[in-house]
């Protein structure tokens, strides 16, 4: 089956996989173990995420920026972020079926995200052994997150991508604009995290409800 693109760029928390549930617990012993009297809720660790860990460390405790003795206290997140992440995380409906029709059809499959790269190829290993990913790219605190694009044209390099026949999906305006900046096509989940409101204004190509009407988008149906 002709398709009309031969890449699909992931976005992974709030795309693929809910992973909201172990980010708030992780948030809540954090903040209990740096003796902060606050209670993070859904809502509020859901408008943290999208940027990344530390984005949404220095988000959530109110700091401007790592210096040495910050970089501690970060680390103390990122322990429980860790142990909280690999257990507390459910793929979405339909994404598994969705991804094993496109890598029948040939279509390279590509996760690049600002979770953690350790994490995010622990996450990746537990629950999508059966899916072929040609590349899986997590962040670090060494390279800029998203929307940011220099980390990634390596990867088109390295990897000869046509951005030309190239899409990506996320959840969030900075998948949005990471689209943008690369000028491919984007479509945004409006099950996940982002503002739609705000999203909605921007005019992304592709909005979509269900991961099943990826299908559509993707292959020529």
């Amino acid at each position: 089956m002709k398709s009309n693109y031969d890449y699909v760029i992931f976005d992974f928390d709030g795309t693929l996989a809910d992973t909201l549930p172990g980010i708030e617990k992780a948030l809540n012993i954090t903040a209990k173990k740096m003796n902060i009297d606050k209670e993070f809720t859904k809502d509020e660790t859901k408008n943290l995420i999208g940027g990344g860990a530390k984005r949404l460390f220095l988000r959530a405790f109110n700091f401007s920026e790592l210096n040495d003795k910050d970089l501690s206290l970060y680390n103390l997140f990122m322990d429980e972020y860790y142990k909280q992440q690999i257990s507390n995380f459910v793929v979405y409906k339909n994404v598994l079926d969705v991804l094993k029709v496109l890598q029948e059809n040939n279509i390279n499959l590509i996760v690049y995200s600002n979770k953690p790269e350790e994490i995010l190829n622990k996450c990746i290993s537990n629950k999508f052994q059966n899916i072929k990913f040609l590349k899986v790219v997590g962040n670090n605190l060494s390279l800029p997150p998203k929307p940011d694009t220099t980390y990634f044209m390596k990867i088109v390099d390295e990897l000869n991508i046509d951005l030309n026949r190239s899409i990506y999906v996320g959840d969030s305006i900075y998948d949005l604009e990471f689209a943008n900046n690369l000028k491919i096509d984007c479509v945004i989940c409006d099950y996940g995290y982002g503002n739609y409101v705000d999203i909605k204004n921007k005019k992304p190509k592709y909005l979509i409800s269900n991961f099943n009407e990826l299908l559509h988008i993707i292959l020529k149906k």
